[in-house]
């Protein structure tokens, strides 16, 4: 469908049971490396998800399905798959179908989209990505201020077998049906590919190709979570203790630092919390100069931040403001008039907010003032000659009337 205008480039599907605890690190990872939508499948889950998932919800970036279907590990869950690919049809460009334990790691492009970019070729349904196994890297328990994906590094060595398995990311207008949870069938003349471009069926990949992106399949989590839920299910299905730990000591093998670059962000997210003062206490003079401006300077209002449109960098808005909902920006322009918006004193998000917001808002207002200077000289001068043309006219017309 070369045509089609999508309304997400880069979309994800996943269906969880009681994961409230991952949820939030999950979803802000998968944004900074280009997700705009996520279709969420919940299956029975007892804990807190909804508080984690609201905020998400509220500004549409989750679409939240609760999912009854039996058969959870089979059945259900690709059920599930095929409902998501029926809801991107049209929407999404690409959906990549993984769980919440599985993080895609793009190492030859910032972003996920620009490596599908390259993917966008005839014949091509879908793009398999390997898994890159990790332990618990002998960490006993992940606290609340640590990143999962910043303590966990330690991963079975990229030959290991189970790094032949494959997770999917497809184009949902060519998807017919999933054989299985990890790879999709396709229609008539469309095929999945590696990241190198080589064409294959099935969930497990002819060679590990990990050089433009991979999968962290953070399988095992912390000691914790690693004894009180991976062992008792594996013993319940009928495997030996000795297995399981043999398992667990060949996922703790080799460090594997390739999500690094992504972590500070994603610190940032995660922990970002903002002492708040009145936007402009202390500065009536920045107060008088936003009166002056138009709606069009502002964007997004939550009652401890405003933002000014003009800073241009999405990303620096994600980091700060992606998670509350937009406002009017006459809803907001009033509530700045009556002095209700706030600002972090540490909003440092990036640099077109450092090093202040004050700073950054008055620089916009220079610009704004010096184009509307600008403007204003501009103005008088086509007033003056307006002027000009109407006095020599009059003139021109007195002189014909003496003549006569």
């Amino acid at each position: 469908m070369p045509d089609t205008i999508y309304k997400y480039d880069f979309a994800i599907c996943a269906i969880f049971q009681n994961e409230a605890p991952y949820l939030k690190e999950w979803i802000e990872y998968h944004k900074i490396v280009g997700a705009k939508h996520f279709y969420l499948y919940n299956n029975f889950s007892q804990d807190h998800y909804l508080t984690v998932l609201k905020p998400y919800i509220s500004t549409g970036m989750v679409e939240l399905i609760d999912w009854t279907e039996p058969d959870f590990q089979s059945y259900g869950q690709r059920m599930a798959y095929m409902d998501a690919i029926y809801k991107a049809r049209g929407s999404a460009k690409w959906l990549a179908i993984i769980d919440i334990d599985e993080y895609l790691v793009p190492k030859a492009n910032e972003t996920i989209p620009e490596l599908l970019s390259q993917f966008e070729k005839e014949g091509i349904g879908g793009v398999a990505i390997n898994w890159q196994m990790f332990g618990t890297s002998y960490v006993p328990y992940i606290n609340e201020n640590q990143l999962l994906t910043e303590v966990l590094t330690l991963k079975a060595v990229e030959e290991h077998s189970e790094n032949e398995h494959i997770k999917s990311i497809v184009r949902p207008e060519y998807v017919i049906e999933p054989p299985g949870i990890h790879n999709f069938n396709y229609r008539d003349g469309y095929f999945q590919v590696n990241t190198d471009h080589e064409a294959f069926t099935g969930a497990i990949s002819p060679y590990i190709a990990t050089d433009k992106m991979q999968i962290n399949h953070y399988w095992a989590k912390d000691e914790a979570f690693f004894t009180s839920v991976k062992i008792p299910r594996r013993l319940n299905w009928g495997e030996s203790m000795e297995n399981i730990e043999n398992r667990l000591n060949e996922l703790n093998k080799v460090h594997d630092t390739s999500i690094d670059p992504y972590l500070p962000t994603l610190r940032q997210r995660m922990f970002f919390k903002a002492e708040t003062v009145p936007l402009f206490e202390g500065n009536e003079n920045l107060m008088s100069q936003i009166n002056e401006l138009s709606d069009d300077y502002l964007d997004f209002v939550n009652p401890d931040l405003m933002v000014l449109s003009e800073v241009k960098n999405s990303d620096t808005k994600d980091n700060i403001i992606d998670m509350w909902a937009p406002t009017s920006k006459s809803s907001l322009f009033s509530q700045v008039r009556s002095k209700e918006a706030h600002i972090p004193l540490n909003l440092v998000a990036s640099n077109d907010f450092n090093p202040s917001f004050q700073e950054t808002s008055q620089i916009i207002l220079n610009e704004h003032k010096a184009s509307a200077k600008w403007l204003a000289i501009t103005e008088w001068s086509l007033l003056c000659c307006v002027v000009f043309v109407l006095i020599a006219a009059v003139r021109l017309w007195r002189l014909k009337a003496v003549s006569q």
